[in-house]
């Protein structure tokens, strides 16, 4: 989050627009629901970074006086010291409070910051469907300073180069196309890769552009001076930002129509204000102007980068520690991010600009030497993480996926018929079983083969990451855009593999909540719209009455699997802060009602659609009064709603004794 430079001309209102973005993203992170497009913070703060380097790098390059040393020691400067603080911290406390499975994580990306990649791992890390939950990730925040220490050693090059080619003033227009050129490509990635649109520069630097060209526009420009005479102007584009952070989703998280709004308002109000002193504008009546300027939006915008930096490692590691956090927990946070933040501010970064370096040169070997003290300290953790020592074998392996099965889900349609071969195991006996679904029919793999050998049947298992078997019906939202699409074309080769495979029995596993709520956004058409919920239950409704129908027609006999309960601890976090002994009582249990509840609406269309053909893990995975994670010595679940091998051998040994088997 860039900095204003020293001999440029102080400007209250841009402090005051980071503070705007830095408060969006955090409460985006805390998790309140308000600000569920709080993530567009960052989209801001990338304009802002833009506009305030583009300034800098032009100033020195117009009189002569650009120097890529003094300019990457700048920034060792002025980024390095509260990372340091920031990342020394997390580190000790990582090491206390991360459950051990996770330490190897935390130090690759503790390795990525140190590289000046943190944005590449987590594109990386991201796209595995069983990475670690977002939230529990301390560094996760660190990819945009990754996008950004990119983009300031490829810039400076750009504007030298440009600034050599072509007249100062058309340099701007040469920005613009460079800008557009990334915001189309990134459309046409995004269909392809959308996490790879989210982190990496590539696909981002248009926003850092709009800033360049916002910068670099003439003195007086027709466009500047059209602006001010719409006093109105600045208010609204605020309003939109805000907007921006409340009504749009995780959904709209990429390079989409909306995703322009927030960027574009960024640059109109630094537009709208630069060129002009506070003297030459009507400061009585510029309402947004003052409201920029107030003091503690002011101090909050001084604070935004040591609060960036803390925000996510204080939320995320006492995620871990304490599991789902509540409302007055969540503001006890902030209240310590901001505590935190003005303590960097005062005892580190302050005293850290009156260093005197003896050269540009040290200045950099110093942030270079901080880079591989990160990489060393990263590796020291992945490399002495090899699980919970204080575990038994047999409770480590219950917190496993397992090792059969692994190709048997997100494999390319074209490699469909290989599928089928590799993911069919057991004997060749009368009964054939088809089990289709997404990820929790995935996560029952252990069991299927064990009961296949066990019962002389032959199980086949294709499954779907996020994609529950409804073929005929859409998935309307714009999350995972492409897995989507991937979903629908898996659907509709159900019926194929039905009729190629014949089996005696189809079994239909999902999370189908997840249907009813809105997160997967589900209809009957492909109108690229949200669905009411009266819309999203006759979606279900249909999706599973389709795939009944070409089961029968199949001379297959149907049946469905209730959505598993879903625990309120993962189990690393139950045995890494309570010890093997959690294992010994229902550390993570819920309600048997709450359980019953939360799957009320799915279990009246599952009922509707299969009738007595409807498995239900209730009676296994719960008792009277709770649903357990455990059996008092191995766990059931790998994470809070996917099975371990453990419990998926328990669940379908129990449940399976409600199929008809002939």
């Amino acid at each position: 989050m860039g900095e204003v430079g020293r001999s440029l001309k102080y400007r209250p209102e841009i402090d005051g627009l980071r503070a705007i973005a830095v408060l969006m993203v955090l409460f985006y992170h805390a998790g309140f629901v308000t600000f569920k497009g709080g993530y567009i913070g960052v989209d801001v703060f990338f304009v802002l970074s833009g506009y305030l380097i583009t300034k800098i790098i032009d100033q020195k390059i117009h009189s002569d006086d650009f120097s890529f040393s003094e300019f990457l020691a700048r920034r060792f400067k002025r980024l390095t010291p509260a990372l340091i603080c920031t990342l020394s911290i997390t580190s000790v406390l990582a090491w206390l409070v991360l459950p051990e499975t996770h330490l190897a994580s935390f130090g690759a990306s503790l390795m990525s910051v140190g590289g000046f990649a943190s944005n590449i791992w987590f594109w990386k890390s991201q796209n595995q469907y069983f990475a670690t939950e977002s939230e529990l990730l301390p560094l996760l925040h660190t990819w945009s300073l990754g996008v950004e220490e990119q983009f300031y050693l490829l810039y400076p090059t750009l504007l030298l180069f440009l600034s050599r080619r072509i007249v100062r003033f058309k340099i701007y227009q040469v920005l613009i196309f460079f800008s557009i050129c990334s915001f189309l490509i990134s459309l046409y990635v995004y269909e392809l890769d959308s996490q790879a649109t989210f982190f990496l520069l590539p696909f981002r630097s248009w926003q850092l552009l709009v800033g360049g060209v916002i910068a670099l526009l003439p003195n007086g420009t027709k466009i500047s001076l059209r602006l001010r005479e719409f006093r109105i102007l600045p208010f609204a584009m605020l309003l939109f930002m805000i907007a921006c952070s409340i009504l749009l989703g995780e959904d709209q998280a990429g390079p989409q129509a909306w995703s322009v709004v927030p960027v574009l308002s960024a640059g109109i109000l630094l537009l709208y204000y630069s060129n002009y002193s506070v003297e030459t504008r009507n400061v009585e009546f510029d309402f947004c102007y003052k409201f920029l300027s107030l003091k503690f939006l002011v101090y909050i915008g001084v604070l935004s980068y040591p609060l960036y930096l803390w925000h996510q490692p204080v939320f995320a590691l006492c995620r871990n520690y304490f599991g789902e956090l509540g409302w007055w927990t969540r503001f006890g946070l902030i209240v310590i991010s901001f505590v935190l933040s003005g303590l960097t501010h005062r005892f580190v970064e302050v005293p850290s600009r009156k260093i005197k370096w003896k050269n540009n040169s040290s200045a950099i070997v110093a942030g270079l030497s901080f880079s591989l003290v990160c990489i060393a300290v990263g590796a020291t953790f992945y490399l002495n993480s090899d699980g919970d020592s204080s575990l038994t074998h047999d409770q480590k392996m219950s917190l496993d996926r397992g090792p059969s099965l692994n190709e048997c889900i997100d494999f390319p349609l074209e490699d469909l018929e290989k599928i089928l071969s590799i993911c069919t195991v057991g004997s060749k006996g009368l009964e054939r079983i088809l089990v289709v679904g997404d990820s929790h029919a995935y996560s029952l793999k252990e069991g299927l083969v064990a009961y296949a050998y066990a019962h002389n049947v032959r199980i086949t298992l294709i499954s779907r990451s996020s994609c529950e078997p409804l073929p005929g019906i859409y998935f309307v939202s714009e999350k995972f855009k492409n897995r989507r699409k991937n979903c629908e074309s898996f659907n509709q080769s159900l019926a194929g593999v039905m009729k190629k495979i014949a089996p005696s029995i189809v079994l239909a596993v999902g999370k189908w909540e997840a249907n009813i709520n809105g997160g997967n956004d589900i209809n009957v058409n492909s109108l690229r719209s949200s669905t009411s919920l009266e819309g999203r239950r006759e979606a279900l409704y249909r999706g599973l009455a389709n795939l009944k129908s070409a089961a029968t027609e199949n001379g297959a006999r149907f049946y469905v699997l209730e959505q598993i309960p879903r625990i309120s601890k993962s189990p690393e976090q139950i045995l890494t802060f309570v010890g093997p002994e959690a294992l010994l009582r229902s550390e993570g249990a819920i309600s048997r009602n709450r359980y019953l509840e939360f799957r009320l609406e799915s279990s009246r269309i599952l009922k509707r659609v299969a009738d007595e053909n409807v498995l239900d893990p209730i009676d296994v995975l719960c008792d009277s009064i709770f649903c357990h994670s455990n059996n008092q010595s191995l766990s059931y679940y790998f994470d809070k709603h996917h099975l371990s091998q453990y419990g998926a051998k328990f669940l379908v040994e129990k449940v399976f004794q409600q199929l008809d088997l002939r």
